[in-house]
């Protein structure tokens, strides 16, 4: 896993309840999209 857990469990929460939010890997990461617009992302 290239990215921390516990960091994207917290950006799971600041976020959690948006509209159209989706969770991709990209970036050797993992990145927050809005409506596919990034919101946060998550790597190394």
């Amino acid at each position: 896993m290239a990215y921390d857990e516990e960091m994207a469990e917290r950006i799971r929460q600041a976020l959690e309840g948006e509209v159209g939010l989706t969770e991709k890997r990209m970036f050797g990461g993992l990145a927050f999209l809005v409506h596919g617009n990034m919101a946060a992302a998550r790597a190394r």
